[in-house]
């Protein structure tokens, strides 16, 4: 299991404060299927998201990029939520905010 999106390593960052993005694509939808759609979004890596315009490729970077196969328990995992439940256990403060 790759826990690079959870880094507990701090040093050099003003009151220990840390923001990470995760992103997980989303399925195409029956509607979209149905008329035979292409997505535009594609996995480049682990922390890559290419999005395949009609003007060109634009790619953009994430702490952790998850396909759309990813279960729950994957994505669950990944971002390092056993982990930020310890440290919400242990007093610190934490937020999980989950769009989509």
């Amino acid at each position: 299991m790759d826990n690079s999106f959870y880094d507990t390593n701090t040093q050099g960052l003003s009151g220990g404060e840390r923001v990470r993005v995760a992103m997980r694509l989303r399925p195409m939808m029956p509607h979209e299927l149905s008329r035979s759609d292409n997505s535009i979004v594609s996995v480049a890596d682990p922390t890559h998201v290419h999005l395949n315009l009609a003007t060109g490729l634009k790619q953009f970077r994430f702490n952790a990029v998850l396909p759309d196969s990813s279960s729950q328990m994957e994505v669950f995992q990944r971002c390092g939520m056993n982990e930020l439940i310890d440290s919400a256990l242990e007093g610190y403060a934490t937020t999980v905010f989950a769009y989509g």
